[in-house]
């Protein structure tokens, strides 16, 4: 049976009165692929690949050293990493890995190759490549997949290779990315269609963990679709505070209930009677894009109007 090819892109905003704005670095030459890897616009990185080897350029806003790595899991540990800095000119790099949650060790076989190094006004700027492959056990193979890509930086160089200040807990993160691929964009149907779910003017609490459930109908879609992509946008400054989103189909559920928003798991319990999930973000996540041949039927069973969109932010910090 073919499937109808209508998109409803789910988007949940969430909102923020600061306006905010990002310098982009300039690279020393053409990359056909960029991504900021921090929420304040500190960490860029640029990338090429080909059969064999894969390039990266990174513009960090530091003077110190800058870490970059792969992770399986998006941690620290266990990871493959490479650490580098520039310092009185000169620019240094050395290929790592993680034995604990301490300072990483260098690889025996070194099979990064330093390309560029320089400190402009930006920060720091390092060009490095490898093998897409190596015959090193404590590197990992980049394949066309997505992998979690490790991140972190310091204000200081170290004093050597074995005397490495801690990032800290506010310079570091992750993000899932697709290395090997160039489908920057993902082309939608002509007869693809929008839905909203937003959720905003909502003030997140000062406690370290919130779960907040918001209820939507969508009852105005009275014949079959399908959904054959998803994402989130969280508006600029509030990328810290949202930890997860999942979004829920509900069967049946009580229409006093709708528009409402709620915290989750607390009160009556025929509010967040649902517990089919059909959606999901986490920290690092992008846009998710159906196959080609796949959608999630939706409009097709009159009782299934409900959605609930919950999010979990935290705020460990109790900002205001």
């Amino acid at each position: 049976m073919k499937i109808t090819r209508q998109l409803f892109l789910f988007l949940v905003f969430l909102w923020t009165t600061k306006a905010f704005s990002h310098l982009t670095p300039i690279p020393t030459e053409h990359f056909l692929l960029h991504e900021t890897l921090d929420h304040l616009g500190n960490y860029h990185v640029f990338w090429k690949f080909n059969k064999t080897h894969i390039t990266f350029e990174v513009h960090v806003k530091t003077r110190g050293y800058v870490g970059f790595g792969i992770s399986p899991n998006g941690k620290m540990y266990p990871s493959d990493v490479v650490v580098g800095w520039v310092k009185d000119g000169v620019p240094h790099l050395s290929d790592m890995h993680t034995v604990g949650h301490f300072q990483p060790v260098n690889d025996t076989s070194q099979d990064w190759t330093l390309l560029h190094g320089q400190e402009n006004n930006f920060g720091t700027v390092l060009k490095f490549e490898r093998p897409l492959t190596t015959c090193d056990n404590n590197d990992t193979d980049i394949v066309d997949a997505t992998m979690r890509i490790i991140f972190s930086y310091h204000p200081d160089d170290p004093t050597d290779d074995n005397l490495m200040p801690w990032h800290g807990a506010t310079r570091r993160g992750a993000k899932s990315m697709m290395l090997l691929s160039t489908s920057k964009q993902y082309k939608l149907p002509n007869d693809s269609q929008t839905k909203d779910l937003v959720h905003h003017q909502f003030n997140v609490p000062t406690k370290r963990t919130t779960y907040q459930c918001r209820v939507y109908s969508l009852d105005d879609i009275t014949t079959k679709h399908h959904v054959i992509k998803f994402e989130a946008v969280i508006q600029k400054d509030h990328e810290p505070f949202v930890h997860h989103m999942n979004i829920y189909k509900c069967h049946n559920y009580p229409r006093k209930y709708i528009g409402t928003n709620f915290e989750c798991y607390t009160g009556s319990l025929d509010m967040m009677p649902c517990g089919n999930v059909v959606a999901g973000w986490a920290v690092g996540s992008g846009p998710f894009n159906f196959p080609p041949n796949v959608g999630l039927p939706l409009g097709e069973n009159e009782n299934e109007y409900a959605y609930i969109i919950e999010i979990h932010y935290n705020n460990p910090g109790a900002v205001t």
